[in-house]
């Protein structure tokens, strides 16, 4: 997917309103079920793709409180069929067992549509050597809905190692099932002379694990996809510049292809390949759009973020911005120019395209023109020396009293003043050389102004 998706980044200025980007400061996130999995088994959820579960925990059991419950989904234009198996035919590795055994029993329930059947799976090895390969149909016609038990024959063949599965439609021949059926399977069972050999893991299917994934709230990204795979490439860090966290976003290897950290603010669909980033509700006017940021790029990779506002289909406004290294989080800023009022927008944000790239993100605020900046009254603020290595004094317009912070570069605050006026001096000299901030808030607005100490 390298060079597949262009982003920009926006974000708004130092003297700023903080408000109307939810979420803005990464604060909040949820944790989010993608699928659930039978113990033990190895399943489809674990291996499709998003928005793609075809097996489902069913309280519907012959035996015990659960049963797994079988379907089909397309997802990308494919055709996925559910499955359950101990052990995997991708890397032909089964599970211990050494019991003989001559037949499968299990007890099922099926709503398939014509043609579509419901299949065993079973692979012996010996000694690491596949010595037994079946693949039977023993489920198909009429619905049944009442809890039917199977005796399968398969054969005595001596193993040290099993694979066994159920799955909907053929694995060898790739027919594609309908979407429309499904299978209920429990209490596999296997059956020598008579007797039920050593039960199977979890054979009854009465122990599920729930995979999730965490996501910050009001925000999008390719987490729910890509933690099918073991990946999750936008995290929640406490490396924030302000609060408890910021956003963590890296580029990774997903498949043999480049994955970059992405956060939308609308949804993000893959299947629509003209425009996979959803647009969002937006009316206001903003001016500008700020927040702090790192980068760790490979190489002379950069990160980049989007903003596009929309007014009755049409480009009202459009901005920018790239995002090059930075080892401490530094201050970004960027003008928005509007034609008209908008009423959606998109907004995303990407890591770049070299895998590794790592963008810490904090702090993302609009700053409205709807508001009257009277009403704000927004702390227009400078000082002087900077660089500085004793003290700073700072000088306020139109502003008479404001709290005063310095901020070190890993978001600290290291000194903080209450009440300060026009002329108010900053004692520094207990600070060590390097980056600093200098925040300064009125009411709810906040104006950031970077500090070098020699």
């Amino acid at each position: 997917m390298k060079h597949a998706i262009s982003f920009l980044i926006l974000l708004l200025p130092v003297q700023a309103i903080f408000a109307q980007i939810a979420n803005g400061s990464f604060e909040n996130w949820s944790t989010l079920d993608i699928y659930d999995t039978p113990a033990e088994w190895n399943s489809s959820n674990q291996e499709q793709f998003y928005d793609a579960n075809t097996v489902f925990q069913s309280s519907d059991a012959s035996h015990g409180n659960f049963s797994a419950q079988l379907g089909v989904a397309l997802n990308y234009g494919d055709t996925i069929s559910g499955f359950v198996a101990h052990g995997d035919l991708n890397t032909n590795t089964g599970i211990p067992y050494t019991d003989n055994f001559e037949a499968v029993v299990v007890e099922y329930k099926i709503d398939l549509q014509p043609n579509d059947s419901l299949y065993l799976v079973l692979v012996r090895y010996n000694g690491g050597t596949p010595v037994d390969f079946q693949v039977k149909p023993f489920a198909f016609g009429a619905p049944i809905g009442t809890w039917t038990p199977q005796i399968i024959p398969v054969g005595n063949t001596v193993q040290n190692e099993l694979l066994i599965g159920f799955v909907i439609g053929n694995p060898l021949t790739g027919y594609k099932p309908s979407p429309d059926s499904w299978a209920m399977v429990d209490n596999i069972k296997l059956l020598s002379g008579g007797l039920f050999m050593t039960d199977l893991p979890n054979h009854s299917f009465e122990n599920w694990e729930t995979k999730t994934v965490e996501v910050p709230d009001d925000w999008y990204t390719l987490n729910p996809l890509l933690t099918r795979h073991d990946i999750d490439n936008v995290v929640k860090s406490t490396d924030a510049f302000s609060g408890n966290f910021a956003i963590e976003m890296t580029t990774v290897d997903w498949n043999s292809d480049i994955m970059p950290g992405i956060v939308s603010m609308g949804e993000i669909d893959f299947m629509n390949v003209a425009n996979p980033f959803s647009y969002v509700p937006f009316n206001d006017e903003p001016a500008t759009v700020s927040g702090v940021y790192k980068y760790d790029p490979q190489g002379a990779d950069i990160a980049e973020l989007q903003v596009l506002f929309y007014g009755n289909g049409n480009i009202v406004g459009y901005h920018a911005e790239e995002f090059t290294a930075q080892s401490s989080y530094t201050p970004f800023v960027a003008n928005i120019n509007l034609a008209s009022t908008p009423d959606s927008m998109l907004f995303l944000v990407a890591s770049g395209d070299n895998i590794g790239s790592k963008l810490t993100l904090d702090l993302l605020e609009f700053d409205s023109n709807s508001i009257g900046v009277d009403e704000l009254s927004i702390p227009e603020f400078s000082f002087s020396p900077n660089p500085a290595s004793e003290e700073i004094t700072l000088f306020l317009t139109g502003t008479e009293h404001v709290n005063a912070r310095i901020i070190s570069s890993n978001g600290e605050t290291v000194l903080n003043a209450i009440d300060v006026k026009n002329g108010h001096l900053i004692d520094v000299r207990a600070l060590q050389s390097g980056n600093y901030f200098v925040a300064i808030s009125s009411g709810q607005s906040t104006s950031i102004k970077k500090l070098i100490i020699q």
